[in-house]
C-alpha cells in the first residue's frame, strides 16, 4: 500500500510539472479583437503628409497600425493620436519596423498640408503616414474598414465649443489648441483600430478605445 501511495504522488507531481510547463510555453494571446481567421487587407495608394505617395501592399513584411481620423476632430481623433504617439514612445526602436498609418475621413478639408500640419502639432510628423485623397478613393476604405461612411453634419450653435468641450472633459486633453482648426460640420465616423502583420493579412481589431499598453503588447506579437 505505501509503495503504491508512493507511485501515485509521484505520477501527480510529473502531472503537476507538464501541466505548469505547457503553461509556461502556451503563446501569449492578443488583447484586442482577434481576427479568425484573419482577414485580408484593401490595398490603396495614397499621399502623406510629405506629399509622398504610399502604398499598402508596398508595406508587405513590416507591422502596419491603421486607423481613420481627421484633423478638425474636437474629440476622439485627438485621443486617438496622443494614444499613438504613446505607442510608439513605448514601443522604443521596435518602432522602427512597424509603420503607423492615418486615413483622413475629411478628404474636402484634409489637404496635404493640412495634415503635416496637424502631425507636426501632435509629435507625429516623423512618426506617422497621414493620409490624403479623394473621396472616391478613400469611400470604400472607409466602409471596408469600419470606419464610416464619412457623411457630414453640420454643427450649429455652440456646439462647435461644446465638441471642443466634451473632448476636453472626456480625454483629459488639452483641446483648446484645436479652436482654429474645427469648422461647422462634423463628420460621424469611428476610428477602429486594425493591426496589419507581415503578410498584409489583419490580425487584431480595436477599437478607438484602446489602451495604450494592449496596443503595444499585440504589436510586439505580431513583431515576433
Amino acid at each position: 500500500m505505501p509503495a503504491l501511495v508512493a507511485l501515485l504522488m509521484s505520477l501527480m507531481v510529473v502531472a503537476a510539472g507538464v501541466a505548469f510547463a505547457l503553461r509556461r510555453s502556451a503563446p501569449e494571446e492578443f488583447r484586442g479583437s482577434q481576427l479568425q481567421p484573419p482577414r485580408d487587407t484593401l490595398g490603396f495608394t495614397l499621399t502623406d503628409q510629405n506629399g509622398q505617395t504610399v502604398s499598402l501592399q508596398g508595406l508587405r513584411g513590416r507591422v502596419v497600425v491603421l486607423t481613420f481620423l481627421y484633423t478638425s476632430c474636437p474629440d476622439i481623433c485627438p485621443f486617438t493620436t496622443a494614444r499613438l504617439h504613446q505607442v510608439h514612445q513605448m514601443l522604443g526602436k521596435e518602432a522602427s519596423q512597424v509603420v503607423f498609418l492615418a486615413v483622413t475621413m475629411d478628404p474636402e478639408r484634409d489637404t496635404v498640408e493640412r495634415v503635416r500640419q496637424y502631425s507636426e502639432q501632435w509629435n507625429m510628423a516623423d512618426k506617422w503616414h497621414f493620409l490624403t485623397g479623394s473621396r472616391e478613393e478613400l469611400a470604400p476604405l472607409w466602409d471596408y474598414y469600419w470606419a464610416g461612411d464619412g457623411a457630414r453634419r453640420a454643427m450649429e450653435g455652440s456646439e462647435r465649443d461644446q465638441a471642443l468641450e466634451h473632448g476636453h472633459d472626456s480625454f483629459g486633453l488639452d483641446t483648446s489648441a484645436l479652436q482654429g482648426w474645427v469648422g461647422d460640420y462634423m463628420v460621424e465616423h469611428l476610428a477602429p483600430i486594425h493591426l496589419i502583420d507581415r503578410q498584409g493579412k489583419v490580425r487584431v481589431a480595436m477599437s478607438s478605445a484602446f489602451q495604450v499598453e494592449d496596443l503595444a503588447h499585440d504589436v510586439r506579437l505580431l513583431l515576433d
